[in-house]
């Protein structure tokens, strides 16, 4: 999580969205206007999906804005801002905008999950397509005044940042607010595939998996945060049990007592496996009982729900920062 958190800030360094001050100047006589372009449609999900590749193994969302109105966001907002460092300082300065204030949603379909060559499709929305443009135009700049080779290029939706002739990341805006970004192998990908995945429509895509969007079927995707797997991943190798999918939901709001709340489903298929698995999980919560992570496991409900293994969780505030700093130091 903290790799692409870091992802998002630095590669759209440059969107300057609703806040952001714009100097308005006179009509120049010998300038062409500006174009006016009737606003696109907001992508939904089912078209962000279409964009994705038929044998993506998982799809994950962090609602951004969701978790900006949370009792977490005035712990998680100084850790990202560390993050940004001196990036989100120069991005600040420059285009007069802040890029987490603006962020909204991460949407990420993935496959290749414990392989070593992991192939993502990226989502980012918040960021307005013409200040983003106009900011990443001004960070080149600055760039090279400094004697760096930066450059842009804008061709319609298509923006590419540049290194001397080498193109250093490549992105394409399929609404007015949302930017796609591909990688394979953990490398971006070149134009021509970018524009493949983002021409792509309903009936294309994972949207082609009966299987992938009955398992969508069953995730409340108005959670904070939630993860779709199917069970194809490599990742599930090494369970005792065959898996079919795995679904997560996690709802964060105001209340202290209620900070996270939410299920994690490993869905089996077989009631006796999945009746077996919940014990292997009891059994491991309990070895932690009564030291210093008792309040945690206590926060943690396994039960069998015919061939699902469903693992309840209600964290307060005091619980999820234990949890953080347990976990901060393991998590890259």
């Amino acid at each position: 999580m903290r790799s692409l958190l870091l992802f998002v800030t630095l590669a759209t360094v440059g969107a300057c969205g609703p806040g952001a001050t714009t100097e308005v100047r006179a009509p120049v006589t010998n300038q062409p206007p500006v174009e006016a372009r009737p606003a696109r449609p907001r992508l939904t999900l089912d078209g962000a999906l279409a964009m994705m590749p038929e044998d993506t193994e998982m799809v994950f969302e962090l609602d951004v804005a969701r978790l900006r109105q949370s009792v977490l966001w005035e712990r998680i907002e100084p850790w990202l801002r560390a993050q940004g460092g001196e990036t989100l300082a120069e991005v600040t300065r420059l285009c007069a905008f802040d890029p987490i204030a603006s962020l909204d949603t991460v949407l990420v379909g993935a496959k290749g999950i414990g392989m070593g060559q992991l192939d993502a499709t990226l989502f980012v929305r918040g960021f307005d397509q013409r200040a983003s443009t106009r900011c990443l135009e001004l960070a080149s700049a600055a760039a090279r005044e400094r004697g760096e080779t930066k450059s842009l290029v804008v061709d319609g939706d298509y923006l590419e940042l540049r290194e001397g002739t080498a193109a250093s990341l490549g992105l394409t805006f399929v609404d007015e607010h949302t930017a796609l970004l591909l990688s394979h192998g953990g490398n971006m990908v070149d134009r021509a595939t970018l524009a493949e995945a983002a021409a792509r429509r309903a009936g294309e895509g994972l949207t082609r998996s009966a299987p992938f969007k009955a398992l969508l079927a069953r995730v409340d995707t108005r959670a904070t945060t939630w993860l779709a797997m199917n069970g194809r991943s490599p990742i599930f190798a090494s369970m005792p049990y065959a898996v079919r999918a795995v679904r997560l939901e996690l709802h964060t709001g105001a209340d202290p007592a209620r900070a996270l709340v939410g299920a994690l489903v490993i869905e089996v298929g077989d009631a006796a496996n999945a009746q077996s698995l919940a014990q292997m999980f009891t059994m491991a919560i309990d070895t932690l009982k009564g030291g210093p992570y008792d309040d945690l496991t206590r926060a943690l409900t396994v039960t069998d729900e015919g061939g699902d293994v469903v693992v309840d969780l209600r964290l307060d505030l005091a619980q999820l920062e234990r949890l953080a700093g347990f976990l901060g130091p393991v998590i890259p």
